[in-house]
């Protein structure tokens, strides 16, 4: 099983603490250092909860498919930028954990004239009420972290299936080089035949331009599939990073096995049992739940911002002379209630919830678009495992027609026109037009059907 991606997918368990928890804890106590020591463990613990193994993106010794596909989830630069939304994601729920912390700020006065007032103040300000607004940052962050988690879950995928979808040009162009090839040798052992025939005057000439104009058309065919190759290979090149790997892949045209029986998509029962594994683990569709969380979570935060905020502040004055009492300890309680103009905050949390709104639909077009994708893919695996199995069965009995050919033309009793067909027919039974892959397909998805 090919993982789509070596990020781990954290839950959404950052909520914060009680109204009666941050008075007791923060407000009236303000021990900045513990509390500067505290957030230092917590995130010390998160980074290294999120911090990548030793065996973390290592390629595999074993050549194959799946040695493509890990080399490719290393070395992709698309990858890596996801990967960095991901720790820039991870920093915005750092920031809006933070946002409970005191914020300290110093300010300086100073007054005009002999009889103008000098003086500093340190002033720690600490929110007790908020309307809901450090709540709804932090879920907010939390689900767009979890939603670019997914997204490298999801660009690993599509990554995935292009490097399927090359392998599987490759493995079909090489083998219908060896069919060619094949078919090529036929034909030079008809040649000679030929040529022995009209030399001693049994055959006429017209045969040598049927030869000619057959051994011309598999010249054709034979660079065609040369081309196909070499383009399958750019592409896989191309997708990997890494030519060398490319390069040492052997694939190899494997027709008469299946891991999967057809069963597994005939039979409606383990079709939809499949089907419902495959919607689970779907990254897009996780994504884009993700992606509607923190939709409502902006629709919690613009509805806080009109309501009025409630915060604790602290006030000591830093005067160089003057009365004690001047420099004396103020506290206070802070209301303080700032809506925007007019119905803006209103019309901002309309705009939020219609955005929801069209997230929902997304997902929803998004689901159907899987399942009917699935479903397609069970109908073409199911016939592609038909189609294996009829393989040898067309094979041989081409090969049977083709000696009984040979054997009646040399009798005098078939033309030279229907050996020449006979033989193609052998080729034509050889030489897979689309080699489907259901087995790499499903590795490369998560599911099985």
């Amino acid at each position: 099983m090919v993982e789509a991606a070596s990020l781990p997918c954290e839950p959404i368990n950052d909520r914060p603490p009680s109204m009666r928890s941050r008075l007791a804890a923060r407000a009236f106590t303000l021990r900045l250092s513990a509390l500067a020591t505290a957030v230092a463990f917590s995130l010390a613990v998160h980074v290294a909860r999120a911090a990548p193994g030793p065996d973390q993106d290592r390629v595999p010794a074993t050549p194959g498919l799946d040695r493509l596909i890990r080399a490719a989830l290393v070395s992709s630069p698309l990858l890596a930028a996801r990967r960095n939304d991901v720790s820039a994601a991870r920093s915005d729920v750092d920031a809006a954990r933070w946002q409970y912390a005191p914020a300290v700020s110093a300010d300086l006065q100073q007054g005009s004239g002999p009889s103008g007032l000098n003086g500093r103040v340190l002033r720690v300000d600490q929110r007790l009420y908020a309307g809901g607004r450090l709540e709804a940052d932090l879920q907010g962050a939390a689900a767009r972290r979890d939603s670019a988690v997914y997204g490298v879950r999801e660009s690993a995928l599509a990554l995935a299936l292009q490097i399927v979808g090359g392998y599987q040009a490759l493995v079909t162009a090489n083998a219908q080089l060896g069919a060619i090839d094949g078919y090529r040798k036929k034909l030079d052992e008809l040649d000679g035949t030929i040529t022995r025939r009209i030399e001693a005057g049994v055959s006429a000439s017209a045969d040598r331009s049927l030869m000619n104009a057959r051994m011309a058309q598999s010249r054709n065919d034979q660079a065609a599939a040369r081309a196909a190759s070499r383009s399958a290979t750019t592409s896989l090149e191309r997708l990997v990073g890494d030519a060398t790997s490319v390069a040492a892949l052997e694939p190899v045209l494997e027709q008469g096995t299946s891991p999967l029986p057809s069963a597994v998509c005939r039979d409606d029962g383990l079709a939809d049992a499949r089907l419902g594994q495959a919607l689970a683990a779907h990254p897009a569709l996780a994504r884009i739940e993700r992606d509607i969380d923190a939709g409502r979570a902006e629709v919690d935060a613009q509805r806080a911002g009109t309501r009025p905020a409630i915060g604790l502040r602290i006030e000591q004055p830093i005067a160089p002379h003057g009365d004690a009492a001047l420099r004396s300890t103020r506290v206070s309680i802070v209301l303080q209630y700032a809506p925007d103009a007019g119905l803006s905050s209103l019309s901002r949390t309309d705009s939020a919830s219609a955005r929801v709104a069209s997230l929902v639909n997304q997902a929803d077009a998004l689901k159907r678009e899987v399942i009917q994708q699935i479903r397609s893919e069970c109908v073409e695996q199911a016939a592609t495992i038909d189609r294996i199995s009829g393989f040898g069965s067309a094979r041989g009995y081409t090969t049977e027609v083709l000696a009984s050919s040979t054997r009646l033309f040399v009798a005098g009793r078939r033309g030279w026109v229907d050996l020449l067909n006979a033989a193609r027919e052998t080729s034509t039974t050889s030489r897979p037009a689309s080699l489907p892959m259901p087995r790499c397909s499903a590795r490369a998805t998560g599911s099985r059907c």
